[in-house]
């Protein structure tokens, strides 16, 4: 009766883990589908860019009430754009030449230029457009919202307003 009774309990927390396990992999299934779906849509996104141009693209963006620009949450005083003058409030129009359009742009951007590099990044500051000279970032921080010491959140900001 004992092992009768063990084996019970063993079938039970068996199927218990199994049952536990089961939403953990259907979360994972379901993050690596947002992430597919997210890269999709940056992928198309990427390809209406090259066919229409920046500056249609960013009057789209605004038009449809998407975020069309990168706001500086929060600059490291001793980062690389901390120490080139970037403050919180800035809003970045180009880095390294290239417009701008999020985070997520500015971040793939980040990765095309080798670490330790100069890199020129313009931005908007109470309505005064600036450019800074930076040092590119020595770390690849991924997908973590950091670039150059800047943790950035993405706005949506009218491409015609002076």
């Amino acid at each position: 009766m004992q092992e009768r009774s063990r084996d019970v309990l063993d079938d039970q927390e068996a199927s218990s883990e199994g049952v536990a396990a089961e939403p953990e992999q259907l979360r994972r299934a379901g993050a690596l589908a947002r992430v597919d779906a997210l890269q999709a849509a940056w992928a198309a996104d990427a390809q209406l860019l090259d066919e229409i141009g920046p500056a249609a693209y960013d009057e789209l963006l605004y038009e449809q009430e998407r975020d069309n620009r990168s706001e500086v949450l929060f600059v490291a005083k001793r980062s690389n754009a901390g120490q080139a003058g970037i403050q919180t409030g800035d809003v970045i129009l180009s880095y390294g030449g290239e417009p701008v359009f999020a985070p997520h742009s500015l971040r793939e951007t980040n990765r095309l230029f080798a670490p330790g590099g100069e890199i020129v990044v313009q931005v908007d500051r109470g309505g005064e457009i600036l450019e800074f000279t930076l040092m590119t970032d020595h770390i690849d921080r991924g997908r973590s919202g950091i670039v150059n010491g800047m943790v950035l959140a993405p706005i949506s900001q009218d491409p015609n307003a002076k």
